[in-house]
């Protein structure tokens, strides 16, 4: 199924964004390249990291060879992978130089930042003054990578937007730009499988979508926390989120909302705090009860995938 995922994404974006003239000349070869591949089965191999229980001794690659790899350009913008760095026991530095062309400022931003099918955390969000570059370093947590058993960063894509840095209407560019900074290709990449828990608990599992709760702790500010992995294993981009809510027969109003990239998984967590539920008389948590909805990302219109309630306890 990993084999398809990329083949796949790239046609829902592609459709999501035809109509806006969006979708570049790498996208369409990458689409047809893609359906020229005979789809099969995806074998393990040893670029993808194994521990399910995620210890500080889990090995992740520090040895990338991006030599400058420039992952968009056109008349209005360039964006470019100058290298990837080891920055300790918590971080992997990207260190990105961004190009704005034009004679106004400009906003680039990201969306999804997605690893070897696993959405992670982090971003970019930089405004570059008319006719100049600025270089920035963009962290991936360690331990994300660690929790989806990610040992090497071999595959890397995400959506860009670019737009004026006044004007968010006025955009420049919006296309997912790719790299994959081991030298494999989308047809080798290892997505490894959910990592296993003894506590966990199968929320929803249909065989396409599932949301499961990995492990629920009190972490060391003595915040409740939910270690949640989804799957998104349809055609299109999906947002997770909860609606009415209720510990212990309580209501409560946490936030969360997750959007997770068609055929890719994420590991999230949703986190009650000290302080709320203590506000509403919660002294230890036995059960949450919570409506689940997931919708499509760039389509509020159509019907919601799911739309239901759930308890956990």
């Amino acid at each position: 199924m990993k084999k398809i995922f990329i083949v796949i994404l790239i046609i829902a974006m592609s459709l999501s964004f035809i109509s806006c003239n969006k979708v570049s000349d790498i996208v369409s070869k990458k689409v047809s390249d893609a359906i020229d591949n005979k789809i099969d089965d995806l074998v393990d191999n040893s670029n993808g990291g194994f521990n399910s229980d995620a210890t500080d001794d889990f090995f992740i690659n520090s040895d990338y060879d991006t030599n400058d790899e420039v992952l968009a350009d056109s008349d209005d913008m360039k964006i470019t992978l100058n290298s990837i760095e080891d920055l300790g026991p918590k971080f992997l530095g990207l260190n990105f130089e961004l190009e704005n062309k034009k004679n106004i400022a400009l906003t680039f931003s990201s969306y999804e930042f997605t690893v070897n099918g696993y959405v992670l955390s982090s971003l970019i969000t930089q405004d570059v003054e008319a006719m100049s570059t600025e270089d920035i370093q963009v962290y991936i947590l360690k331990d994300e990578l660690r929790d989806a058993n990610i040992g090497s960063v071999d595959e890397l894509f995400f959506i860009l937007d670019v737009y004026n840095a006044n004007d968010f209407d006025d955009n420049y560019f919006y296309d997912i730009v790719f790299t994959y900074p081991t030298g494999l290709t989308y047809d080798d990449i290892y997505v490894p499988e959910k990592p296993m828990y003894e506590s966990e608990q199968i929320v929803v599992d249909d065989g396409v979508i599932e949301f499961t709760v990995l492990d629920k702790y009190y972490d060391e500010f003595n915040n409740y926390v939910y270690k949640i992995f989804i799957k998104n294993d349809t055609d299109n981009s999906l947002d997770f989120s909860l609606g009415d809510t209720f510990i212990n027969d309580g209501q409560i109003y946490p936030y969360f909302v997750e959007s997770v990239f068609a055929h890719c998984n994420k590991i999230t967590e949703l986190t009650f705090e000290k302080n709320q539920l203590l506000a509403e008389g919660i002294n230890d948590v036995e059960k949450i009860e919570f409506n689940l909805f997931i919708s499509d990302s760039f389509d509020y219109d159509k019907e919601p995938y799911l739309d239901d309630v759930y308890t956990v306890e």
